[in-house]
């Protein structure tokens, strides 16, 4: 688990350098953002209310 900003990612699949999954719970709602995770997102399918799934690179 990590904090990014007000939000929180929790990983799913992390590679070694870089390349990872996992949900992030975003207390506000809002969607989480490439600056959120410091990588690009590449998949992102909102699960509920504020739960997003995300894929990164």
């Amino acid at each position: 688990m990590m904090k990014m900003n007000d939000k929180l990612l929790f990983f799913t699949n992390r590679g070694v350098l870089d390349n990872f999954s996992g949900y992030v719970f975003s207390p506000n709602g809002v969607e989480p953002r490439d600056e959120d995770v410091l990588a690009k997102i590449v998949k992102k399918q909102r699960m509920s209310k504020n739960w997003y799934y995300i894929s990164c690179t």
